[in-house]
């Protein structure tokens, strides 16, 4: 006994998505979008916070991140307030904004549906001038009470310097 197939009717949403699915690189690219958004908020918000968020933060901890009582002045919250200090105060410091920069420009490619393979020297050489620009801050701004080259313009600094 032969049985029949249903044909999908025109118009039909279908749930099947593949890797070759143009919708699954839009889908990434606006999640990318929206995280540079977020990370570019958290950024700016942590240049007039920082004082008051670094406090909490200095010696992370998980519990800092889920306990409801401890306020922030970061305008994205306990979130924000932590990505921000581990991106500036563990990381590259003011060139973290480049980060932002990566993900907002991967984004727009991907929602656009082109490849990203054209992009990797771009990405190759932000990434290599955020360390440079963290080292050159952090040689400018020694000493200073924010990090405006994070921890890894001041260990680069101290082992040239060595």
């Amino acid at each position: 006994m032969k049985m029949k197939q249903k044909k999908r009717k025109g118009g039909q949403l279908s749930f099947r998505m593949g890797w070759k699915d143009e919708r699954i690189p839009k889908l990434v690219g606006v999640l990318l979008l929206f995280l540079s958004i977020y990370l570019f908020i958290a950024f700016t918000a942590y240049l007039f916070t920082w004082k008051e968020d670094f406090d909490v933060f200095h010696p992370f901890s998980w519990e800092h991140l889920f306990n409801s009582e401890i306020h922030v002045a970061n305008w994205l919250g306990r979130l924000g307030a932590a990505v921000s200090n581990a991106l500036f105060y563990w990381g590259f410091g003011l060139p973290s904004y480049i980060l932002a920069y990566l993900l907002m420009r991967m984004g727009v490619k991907l929602i656009q549906v082109q490849s990203l393979d054209g992009q990797r020297a771009h990405i190759r050489n932000m990434l290599f001038l955020m360390v440079m620009l963290s080292i050159f801050l952090e040689t400018i701004a020694v000493g200073a009470a924010f990090p405006w080259g994070g921890s890894i313009g001041e260990g680069m600094m101290d082992w040239m310097y060595s």
